[in-house]
């Protein structure tokens, strides 16, 4: 694991430079296709999507298709409707503009998930970060500023439909799913890979680090942070 002091660097830069410059104010075309979840994918209408913390909304068609211009560079949207969960999305934007699909969990199976690891739902004034792995074995450690961050970790366990569970010696994931943590405040974080997954980077969520086998991501009360990590697998 890299060294606190290196981390707190990393931290400092963010709080001095911020976000990536934007070139475009007027933003660039994000062309975003919602569905369902958990089971077969069910494109999602009348999903409000919006820039985080601005009026700039879009709603989805019955299609679950809208386009919402974001700034190009790092950036982040909610998605928003009834009976689903909402989630925050950290994204980074090129000039060109991107496609991004994404899905939505509904409220009934979140509860019965955050029911199984004993955490409320709603979230309220805490958030949740979900971060999709494909492959067992990889440890991921919470960092904000001020050091390691002792949060409550959960991992999922392959369905259909999956689970969660929590480990209290913090090992790793063991399945071909993902994991994240519960119960976390709003703020922004680092997320620090390790055990099997070596060589990860945030790809299509999530916003990169100065060092490898890191992400950087928001959270928001209330709010699910969606990100994922590509990774290739240790020998």
């Amino acid at each position: 694991m890299r060294s606190f002091a290196t981390l707190s660097w990393v931290f400092a830069v963010f709080s001095i430079g911020g976000c990536t410059e934007v070139t475009d104010p007027g933003g660039v075309p994000v062309e975003m296709t919602i569905t369902s979840w958990p089971g077969a994918a069910v494109p999602l209408e009348d999903v409000k999507l919006c820039e985080t913390g601005t009026a700039n909304c879009m709603e989805t068609d019955a299609a679950g298709k809208a386009t919402l211009r974001l700034p190009v560079g790092e950036t982040s949207f909610t998605k928003d409707k009834e009976g689903f969960g909402p989630y925050l999305v950290p994204l980074v934007v090129p000039e060109e503009g991107l496609a991004h699909d994404s899905a939505m969990g509904t409220d009934e199976f979140l509860k019965i998930l955050y029911d199984d690891v004993m955490s409320p739902y709603p979230m309220e004034d805490q958030g949740r970060i979900s971060i999709g792995l494909v492959f067992a074995g990889a440890t991921m450690d919470l960092f904000d500023a001020d050091g390691p961050i002792e949060a409550k970790r959960y991992y999922v366990e392959p369905g259909p439909p999956p689970t969660w569970r929590l480990y209290d010696d913090l090992t790793a994931t063991v399945g071909d799913g993902g994991g994240g943590f519960l119960e976390v405040s709003p703020g922004e974080y680092v997320v620090q890979f390790g055990g099997t997954a070596i060589n990860c980077i945030p790809v299509p969520t999530g916003w990169p680090v100065l060092f490898p086998n890191s992400m950087r991501v928001p959270v928001r009360a209330g709010y699910i942070t969606q990100a994922t990590a590509t990774c290739e697998q240790a020998p």
